[in-house]
């Protein structure tokens, strides 16, 4: 179940626990983790669910999929975490690359100080 997305759901306690029991599988919400951060993750959610399109028919679909209130915005509240780390992935790449940049464009003017 872990991806490429887990650590910052992990970290904000958004990650999913398996609490299956007999034939039934559900997943409850992790009480740890960094409860600021999953404070910012809930209200990000509620504010979604109440005004963007996209996040309502999320919500819908996980209804639709036999999941209750609060698991469907669980479920949203651990899609977000997983935007939130593909955007800072990125933004650590992007920067990673001005560095490397900037790191080989004064190379030359050093080796030409010499």
């Amino acid at each position: 179940m872990r991806s490429a997305r887990s650590p910052l759901a992990l970290h904000a306690g958004v990650a999913p626990l398996p609490v299956s029991s007999g034939q039934s599988n559900r997943y409850r919400l992790n009480r740890r983790g960094n409860r600021q951060l999953n404070a910012a993750l809930h209200r990000i959610a509620a504010t979604q669910l109440r005004m963007h399109e996209p996040a309502q028919l999320f919500v819908a679909r996980k209804r639709a999929e036999g999941k209750s209130t609060r698991e469907a915005l669980r479920c949203l509240k651990r899609h977000l975490a997983g935007t939130v780390w593909q955007a800072m992935r990125s933004a650590e790449a992007r920067r990673q690359a001005a560095l490397t940049d900037a790191c080989s464009a004064t190379e030359p003017a050093m080796a030409l100080a010499s």
